[in-house]
């Protein structure tokens, strides 16, 4: 595993074999795909000509065929386990990390992506707003992606973070870290990205192909 400041590449988190696994499964439940939705209007004078959000996603949850359920779970207690390796291997165990959202299957197709965005909300969750009482007070702090299928299935679609810790304040188009295989050998199938959930990041449109990743959103008390 790979980490600076601002977030960690662990290659083979999930293997091909898993992921493979992973992809039958969202790709079983096609029907209940949608469209990415996001809440802000991404970074003024950042990146204000890129588009917002194109692609379709799914939440891992809800009523499940004979057997789904069981697998679906695994995958979650299996992610979750690892998940909690890497961040202790990031030095976060001060991190207060107390539940996580429902995991999220992205799939973007030609000319699908994201602009530039951070994953935190201005505000911590609260259930009169129709949020898991659970959730109360909490808000994103650490997000994971996965990369679920090889890198040769797609082109462009690359995701990015900003790295101003590398490249300081003042340089935004030279302070962005690329996640590929070009720049990132050991970035391949099965790799997951961890970073704190208020860097931005994006993921640039896909020009031929499908991309396909895992999101994954671990919450807690925000940061006073």
């Amino acid at each position: 595993m790979a980490t600076n400041q601002v977030f960690s590449v662990t290659p083979e988190f999930l293997s091909v074999k898993e992921c493979d696994d992973l992809v039958a499964l969202c790709d079983k439940y096609k029907d209940r795909w949608e469209d990415g939705e996001v809440s802000d209007e991404g970074i003024a004078g950042f990146a204000a000509k890129d588009p917002i959000r194109s692609c379709k996603t799914w939440f891992l949850q809800g009523d499940f065929d004979d057997g789904d359920e069981q697998k679906f779970q695994k995958f979650y207690r299996m992610i979750d386990e690892r998940f909690n390796r890497v961040k202790l291997e990031m030095g976060l165990e001060n991190w207060d990390i107390q539940n996580r959202e429902a995991f999220q299957y992205t799939h973007y197709g030609v000319n699908d992506g994201y602009g530039w965005h951070k994953d935190t909300h201005d505000e911590p969750y609260q259930s009169e707003n129709g949020m898991d009482p659970e959730w109360d007070g909490m808000n994103r702090k650490l997000s994971m992606s996965i990369f679920l299928n090889d890198f040769s299935e797609w082109t462009e679609g690359r995701f990015e973070i900003e790295n101003a810790w590398v490249h300081g304040p003042d340089v935004p188009w030279y302070r962005v870290h690329q996640f590929n295989p070009e720049i990132n050998p050991e970035i391949a199938k099965g790799t997951a990205i961890v970073f704190p959930s208020y860097v931005q990041h994006r993921v640039t449109p896909v020009q031929t192909g499908t991309r396909k990743s895992l999101v994954c959103w671990y919450i807690g008390p925000p940061w006073v």
